[in-house]
């Protein structure tokens, strides 16, 4: 397991599932800075229904692959109420994640290779931030050059949800809403390779209750004020949206909502 590598980091992500409107997202800002005073830090908060890990990880999902070398992730999530509080830390693509034991990591990497440490949680009450975090990421820049299986115990039994699966058939799939967004956008349960392999070069249509979708685009500004369009958003995720509108209240979609995508030998119309 490689060392904390100091010299290419010079930034920490701080991001969490409160809002900005909230006072412990205020003080996390203040506390991070004097904290990391010579860090530059990045803070990225995300109102989300508390515990709602499939929606923390389509956004985990979406920006994990694109901060720089050496970035420390501080993913300062929320638990169900039913689950202990367990806090882990892995390395991927030279960078550094900690977050809670919450099935978050599991779904958002779905990697099997990548290894897990157990943070020490023998003093944690409730501030996950200044009894958990704080403390592991000043261990991690105090010992640069020590690996994290000398720094941190291995987690060898993880939480590990299932991801819901699209339903597959020869003509067809269903899929399912797993994450609406604050502009109303809805995110599914399939990737663009994925999504790619089961159509197999056929022809696409995304038929709702309230509407039929014939088109995929590469954004939503690729069609006309309020038409609803299909691509795959950061992290290749598959994302519908109404160009200047509301998705999810103009088609009635919401999280768990399921829609079927038909595919045809017919002429193209994508």
């Amino acid at each position: 397991m490689d060392s904390f590598d100091a010299s290419k980091s010079e930034l920490i992500h701080y991001w969490t599932d409160l809002g900005t409107e909230s006072i412990e997202f205020t003080l996390a800002q203040a506390r991070l800075y004097r904290n990391f005073p010579k860090f530059n830090i990045a803070f990225s908060p995300s109102r989300l229904k508390k515990g709602n890990v499939m929606a923390q990880s389509i956004i985990f999902r979406q920006f994990k692959d694109y901060f720089p070398a050496g970035t420390i992730h501080i993913c300062n999530t929320s638990f169900v109420s039913a689950q202990s509080r367990r806090f882990i830390i892995c390395k991927f693509l030279d960078q550094w994640f900690l977050g809670p034991d919450n099935g978050l990591f599991h779904l958002g990497f779905n990697d099997p290779d990548i290894e897990y440490y157990r943070i020490n949680n023998n003093h944690f009450d409730k501030d996950a931030l200044g009894e958990i975090y704080i403390p592991a990421v000043r261990l991690l820049i105090e010992n640069p050059q020590k690996p994290l299986n000398e720094l941190f115990d291995p987690k060898t039994v993880m939480l590990k949800p299932f991801f819901v699966q699209p339903v597959i058939n020869e003509k067809n799939i269903r899929i399912t809403c797993l994450y609406i967004d604050h502009e109303g956008s809805a995110y599914f349960n399939i990737t663009k390779n994925e999504f790619d392999e089961i159509r197999n070069g056929r022809n696409v249509l995304f038929r709702m209750l309230t509407g039929t979708i014939y088109v995929i685009r590469n954004q939503a500004e690729d069609v006309d004020e309020g038409e609803i369009v299909a691509y795959f958003d950061w992290g290749n995720i598959l994302k519908l949206t109404q160009n200047s509108g509301n998705f999810s209240k103009h088609l009635a979609i919401y999280e768990n909502s399921q829609i079927i995508v038909e595919f045809s030998e017919s002429k193209n119309l994508l």
